[in-house]
């Protein structure tokens, strides 16, 4: 372990004006550490790396943020500054199907639920679009499927137990639909800020659309 000793910091807190109320994190290239561009941004890796989508990632709650701040990073950034990974906590997006079917729901979702319905499951898709997808639960005796099971439902084998071919109104077309919105969504993770709040606040005002997490 000898060699820790001549291991150079590579970040520092830096004043961009010299009278600044606030300090930026600084990263300084090293030799030992490697070093990635994502979405024309400049960034130092350490540890398990992703790229994400800006969008999937919501900042540490009850964050303050400062404007002064906000703005050197953009600065900082502009001016071909490195930054780090940002650190964040993994979740699913939604866990059972009653949160995937309220998600899928919501008018700012709705080319999510089209890029998986409409072209295979077109028949889920119409209800949907006719009567809101959440009411597809709102009468068992027409589809088969009651609302108070939804938040037990979280994958294909938990539907197996509530949804089978022994129901009323079973609709193999329908299953096949719910099939699909739980694969779709057991893909989709969401990702929470544990630090880097301004500059990633930086980013999104910078209009930059992917960024590297840290998981």
């Amino acid at each position: 372990m000898r060699y820790l000793k001549y291991f150079k910091e590579s970040t520092s807190y830096l004043n961009l004006h010299g009278d600044d109320d606030y300090e930026i994190t600084q990263v300084i290239q090293d030799n030992n550490h490697e070093y990635k561009y994502c979405d024309g941004v400049m960034y130092e890796i350490s540890g398990e790396t992703e790229m994400v989508y800006i969008e999937q990632v919501e900042t540490t709650p009850g964050n303050t943020f400062y404007e002064e701040q906000i703005e050197r990073y953009i600065e900082y950034i502009n001016n071909g500054g490195i930054i780090e990974t940002f650190p964040v906590n993994v979740s699913n997006l939604c866990n059972n199907l009653e949160c995937m079917f309220e998600y899928l729901d919501e008018s700012d979702n709705f080319d999510t639920t089209y890029s998986i319905l409409k072209d295979t499951h077109e028949k889920l898709f119409n209800i949907f679009m006719k009567k809101g997808l959440y009411d597809i639960n709102i009468d068992p005796e027409e589809y088969g499927f009651s609302v108070d099971v939804l938040s037990d439902i979280r994958n294909e084998s938990d539907l197996d137990d509530y949804y089978t071919s022994d129901n009323d109104n079973y609709d193999e077309e329908l299953y096949n639909s719910f099939i699909a919105i739980l694969e779709w969504f057991g893909d989709e993770k969401e990702y929470t800020l544990t630090n880097s709040n301004h500059r990633f606040e930086a980013l999104i005002r910078m209009g930059k659309k992917q960024v590297l997490v840290e998981i």
